[in-house]
């Protein structure tokens, strides 16, 4: 199980509460902010979303906002508490993002998330490789 307690959600995770599906969504939208910008990550995500909704309802309440030229998150009241539930929707997540990555960006950004611990210990891949 991962665990964090850290302001930066980049640094290594190693202090004492499981992570949640909340701080994982908020390094993965960082991260792909720092690599790809607001919008793109914006559109990816809600791409990501939409696949998902009619499996996963909670997702209508992980809002993404526009706010002059940047994009904003508010993730679900639930996903901020750790449970298996929201890390499996999490997951989904991901797995619906991953291949929309890799025809975009090829393997440069799956791997960028696949080195960061929090998302290793978690169990979560994004490179195709993974995705069979």
């Amino acid at each position: 199980m991962a665990v964090a307690v850290t302001s930066d959600p980049r640094a290594d995770a190693t202090v004492a509460h499981p992570l949640t599906a909340a701080d994982l969504f908020e390094l993965l939208w960082v991260t792909l902010s720092d690599l790809l910008g607001s919008a793109a990550t914006a559109t990816l995500l809600r791409r990501s979303m939409k696949a998902l909704l009619s499996r996963s309802p909670e997702l209508e309440a992980l809002l993404i906002t526009r706010e002059g030229f940047e994009y904003r998150y508010v993730s679900p009241e639930s996903w901020r508490a750790y449970s298996a539930e929201t890390l499996s929707t999490f997951r989904d997540l991901a797995g619906e993002l991953s291949p929309i990555l890799y025809d975009l960006t090829g393997i440069a950004v799956a791997h960028r998330l696949d080195n960061l611990v929090q998302f290793r210990r978690s169990g979560i891949r994004f490179s195709r490789e993974q995705l069979s």
